[in-house]
């Protein structure tokens, strides 16, 4: 996959600046390994576009994303649908061409299902 070096770039600098605390930092790194199987980004980068999601859930429910860590499962799952939602939807828009939006979707789906094993539940 091509993606727009400027844009992973200023997401790269974006992750560097940011700071969460360590069980999310544990899920997040965790997440952006599984999911760099599937789509060939660095961990790091995968982290940087995992915060920026996180960010748009944020926006959108206008509550901090720490929340999602008091939620039922089925509430987490949920959540979880829409911030991989967000972040395939940036994803799409960094490709430099679009076809790749079918590895996208399939690494999306594998993380979805990964998430729900190992830490959905808690």
């Amino acid at each position: 996959m091509i993606f727009q070096e400027s844009i992973v770039s200023n997401i790269l600098h974006y992750y560097k600046s940011l700071n969460i605390d360590r069980r999310q930092n544990e899920i997040l790194k965790d997440l952006s390994r599984e999911l760099a199987k599937h789509i060939s980004l660095s961990e790091l980068i995968l982290q940087g576009f995992g915060l920026l999601a996180i960010k748009d859930w944020q926006c959108a429910h206008k509550r901090p994303g720490y929340d999602i860590s008091s939620m039922n499962p089925e509430d987490r799952i949920r959540a979880m649908e829409e911030i991989l939602g967000f972040l395939s939807s940036r994803f799409k828009d960094t490709l430099s061409s679009k076809i790749y939006e079918g590895q996208i979707d399939a690494g999306i789906e594998k993380l979805l299902n990964y998430y729900k094993k190992t830490h959905a539940r808690g």
